[in-house]
């Protein structure tokens, strides 16, 4: 799935030519799963930073809630967009977990940055 949606040619805007809301554009379970795999990037982060009692809350009523949070957060974006914003935020502030406001600004960077 991952490589699929990675190389299938997504609609973009004509003016900008960046990709266009996935959740418009993903059938419910492709855009199912692209929400999955934005939850493996939490889960990522949360390891990396081993924060917040990650694996004790597992399969908690707040952990479930971080997850469901990010995947709304991130579900219009390319994995690619939110992985590379992840890495951004790591590298930028390596002792703080990020947030989705930290990774929507990092994608907000690379956007604004476009010509």
């Amino acid at each position: 799935m991952t490589t699929e949606l990675a190389t299938r040619d997504l609609p973009k805007d004509e003016k900008t030519g960046l990709t266009l809301p996935l959740s418009a554009s993903l059938t419910s379970q492709e855009l199912a799963q692209h929400r999955a795999m934005v939850a493996l990037e939490l889960e990522v982060l949360a390891k990396k930073y081993d924060r917040f009692g990650w694996e004790r809350d597992r399969g908690s009523v707040a952990h479930d809630r971080m997850i469901t949070d990010w995947m709304d957060a991130f579900q219009d974006y390319p994995l690619d967009e939110v992985r590379s914003a992840c890495a951004a935020a790591v590298l930028e502030n390596p002792n703080n977990m990020p947030n989705e406001g930290h990774i929507r600004a990092e994608i907000a960077k690379v956007l604004n940055s476009l010509p």
